[in-house]
């Protein structure tokens, strides 16, 4: 179980690494064909910029634009390991970084005052370029990742305590699609039974509540879900501790915050860790 979490995310993180360089490295190519469009195709007879430019003028200006790219895509979490396998939450993600480069790139010039100055037209073509070569670029690294081989060491195996209503949709989120990155492993039976919603036949009962320990260890459990919240607090604690000695993830859903979801929040008050909603 160990080594197959150990691969797991040795891989994620060798994926992440593999998309941050790409990413610079279509960005590069990009801008310089930016400068290309600009300065040596018939495009350069368009626009206001009247000074003549060289490739050398522009290395400075090319470096500071793939610079900032890769601060703004490290900041919009596009490389988050949840989702390598969501070419959706990607693709927004590489959007935004693009809209916010070319407000960036055009600040920093007109901050710094670069020599030559930057050319508005360049920073629109290199966006455009940009944003195509890098969704492009996304897509065939996605439908790499994507296939079972590689999405399976991607995945994480989750667990289910006890059955509720929330449990079921998010059994269903899981198993639409592939480009989801978790796995139910199977639903562990609480101690006081299911109640009057059980799961269906088509999810697996992993065993009940006493198994748990050999259960995390046999099914090589990622993160195990408590969606039952009629444990008791001994037995919840029991739980996170087996949950840290096992090093699994260990996650609770709070259905009794249904209706207020969008303004609940985690806070800590003398560093005792309080879960309320906000007004």
């Amino acid at each position: 179980g160990l080594a197959r979490r150990a691969d797991r995310r040795n891989f994620a993180a060798r994926m992440e690494m593999y998309s941050f360089v790409g990413d610079l490295a279509i960005t590069a190519w990009m801008l310089l064909l930016a400068y290309w469009c600009r300065f040596v195709s018939p495009l350069r007879q368009y626009g206001l910029y009247a000074e003549t430019v060289v490739i050398n003028d522009y290395i400075g200006h090319l470096f500071i634009g793939v610079t900032l790219m890769g601060v703004l895509l490290v900041n919009f979490r596009t490389y988050n390991p949840q989702h390598l396998l969501s070419l959706s939450y990607v693709s927004n993600s590489i959007a935004r970084a693009c809209l916010a480069w070319i407000v960036a790139l055009m600040g920093v010039s007109f901050v710094l005052k670069f020599e030559p100055s930057v050319s508005r037209f360049y920073c629109a073509i290199g966006f455009g370029l940009c944003l195509i070569g890098l969704l492009t670029w996304r897509v065939l690294l996605n439908r790499l990742i994507r296939r079972e081989q590689s999405a399976r060491r991607l995945r994480e195996r989750v667990l289910l305590v006890g059955w509720t209503e929330e449990s079921r949709r998010l059994v269903e989120l899981m198993t639409r699609s592939t480009r989801h990155p978790f796995e139910v492993a199977g639903v562990v039976t609480p101690p006081g039974g299911f109640g009057s919603l059980v799961p269906g036949d088509d999810i697996r009962i992993a065993g009940d509540y006493h198994e748990l320990r050999n259960i995390v260890t046999a099914e090589d459990i990622d993160v195990v879900l408590v969606s039952d919240l009629n444990l008791t607090r001994d037995e919840l604690t029991g739980l996170s501790i087996l949950c840290e000695k096992e090093l699994v993830d260990f996650k609770i859903v709070p259905n009794c915050f249904q209706i207020l979801l969008s303004g609940l929040s985690l806070e800590s008050i003398s560093g005792i860790p309080v879960l309320g909603v906000s007004r």
